[in-house]
């Protein structure tokens, strides 16, 4: 994958942005990212792609998240093509397994 030409200033200031706004809400993000558009515009749409990729994580802390998973496997046999945010299920590497309850 080519890197994009951006001084090696603004690729640090856009580690440091991601760093930060990773672990802020959602809500928290696109308020962050609407002040990035003012100050800094040429790290806006990097950024943005760069936390599309880590907005699924969001789905793993909900509490119900499991529940609701075991329950879509007893109705489903395979997720083979399933996409979860930036990502797809390609195959079955195994199957079964335990749940601490």
């Amino acid at each position: 994958m080519l890197r994009p030409i951006l001084p090696d200033e603004a690729w640090q200031a856009l580690e440091e942005a991601f760093a930060w706004a990773d672990r802020q809400s959602s809500e928290v993000q696109q308020q962050f990212l609407e002040e990035l558009r003012e100050n800094r515009p040429e790290l806006v749409s990097d950024l943005e792609a760069m936390l599309s990729g880590t907005h699924c994580a969001e789905r793993f802390e909900d509490p119900d998240f499991e529940q609701d998973l075991i329950e879509d496997l007893g109705h489903k046999t395979s997720r083979v093509g399933e996409e979860f945010g930036p990502y797809r299920i390609l195959e079955v590497l195994a199957s079964g397994g335990m749940v601490k309850r």
